[in-house]
């Protein structure tokens, strides 16, 4: 019954995984799943997997459920951007040539510096290296990561 499981999901995200499949591919009852718990969205249909907004929901509860999206939303830098300023680790899980974008890494490594280990810095220059050391220095940001 789409009302049992929608209250269900609402509580508890993960509870999408017992949904009848047709469920799993409606809307509603996947923007609540995901909005209680991002990973959720590992149980959606394969086209809200794919569904912008399903997905945008899910990464700004958690940020790391990227993994689960569909592959053109892993390049697409909005939804990226929202995924590693929730979890900077979510940053495993984008496109390459986003691992390499100066924005998103200094969003990522701002939210959490472990996220460094994901990223791609073999085309940043020297300066930008420099700049870029100088905010993280002391295992505090300093400074304004926009500048850099």
């Amino acid at each position: 019954d789409h009302d049992v499981v929608f209250a269900a999901v609402a509580q508890n995200g993960e509870a999408l995984r017992h949904a009848d499949e047709s469920l799993r591919r409606d809307n509603g009852v996947v923007l609540a799943a995901v909005a209680q718990n991002g990973e959720a969205l590992r149980y959606a249909g394969d086209r809200l997997k794919c569904d912008k907004g399903v997905v945008l929901a899910a990464v700004a509860q958690n940020g790391k459920a990227l993994r689960y999206a569909g592959e053109d939303l892993k390049f697409d830098p909005g939804v990226v951007m929202v995924a590693v300023a929730q979890d900077g680790l979510a940053l495993e899980h984008a496109d390459e040539d986003l691992k390499r974008d100066r924005g998103v890494v200094l969003w990522a490594v701002k939210q959490n510096r472990e996220a460094i280990q994901f990223a791609d810095l073999r085309r940043w220059d020297k300066l930008e290296l420099e700049g870029f050391s100088a905010l993280f220095h002391d295992g505090v940001v300093h400074g304004d990561v926009s500048s850099v």
